[in-house]
């Protein structure tokens, strides 16, 4: 499941920024998602990305909004207001639901995904990213990936 189409930023509590990711969510290595994209970004020969806080902030704030709604659909912001938001011309964003941050990643990376597109793409530098239980279903978890650049890498 991936997306560059997200819900509109009144829609995300704004003061909610608790990290709700959990140790259990990482690999047995104790490896973390954004480990995981730099290493395949390092095996495709791109640079690796940066994380950004304030861009993991609002991705935590957006796995809130999905651990409580327990629907992709409601986190869905529409690109041009997450520009906005960014005050980035060139965004993206990556949703994913799983039981492991390992198992997300291999979904994220099935050859011709958007998401793995996003994640290979030389045109981002920046990466957020965050994680949140699902209410319903705690072993489900849901991942959220944003990602901010110019074109060619600029």
């Amino acid at each position: 499941m991936a997306s560059t189409h997200i819900r509109a930023e009144k829609d995300v509590d704004p003061t909610d920024t608790t990290d709700r990711s959990e140790d259990s969510l990482y690999t047995e290595e104790g490896t973390s998602m954004d480990q995981l994209i730099n290493r395949a970004r390092s095996a495709a020969k791109l640079k690796p990305l940066k994380r950004d806080e304030s861009l993991d902030k609002l991705a935590q704030r957006i796995a809130n909004l999905l651990s409580k709604t327990d629907d992709p659909s409601s986190a869905l912001v529409n690109p041009k207001q997450l520009q906005k938001v960014l005050k980035s011309g060139f965004v993206a964003q990556n949703i994913e639901a799983g039981k492991t941050i390992l198992e997300m990643h291999e979904t994220s990376m099935k050859k011709g995904s958007n998401s793995s597109k996003i994640i290979l793409s030389k045109d981002y530098r920046y990466l957020g990213y965050a994680t949140a239980q699902s209410k319903s279903a705690p072993s489900f978890i849901y991942s959220v990936q944003l990602f901010r650049g110019q074109r060619n890498g600029v």
